[in-house]
């Protein structure tokens, strides 16, 4: 997940100012796979955690293949 938001940021430079200015918890939930990882935003920086971590601001749900798109 870290590696895709990466890839992103890198190929479309005018949203490394999104990315810098995001903070908070956003929850993915892949429904088809029954797993849940945690992106957590710091102004420019991500961590990305396995399973559910604080409380997300955000929770998404999908398909793995649809979170991923």
């Amino acid at each position: 997940m870290a590696e895709l938001v990466k890839t992103n940021v890198e190929d479309h430079p005018e949203k490394r100012r999104d990315f810098d200015a995001m903070r908070g918890r956003v929850a993915l939930v892949a429904e088809d796979v029954e797993s849940t990882v945690t992106l957590e935003f710091r102004g420019g920086k991500m961590t990305v955690h396995a399973g559910p971590h604080g409380i997300p601001d955000i929770t998404v749900r999908g398909s793995s293949a649809a979170l991923i798109d």
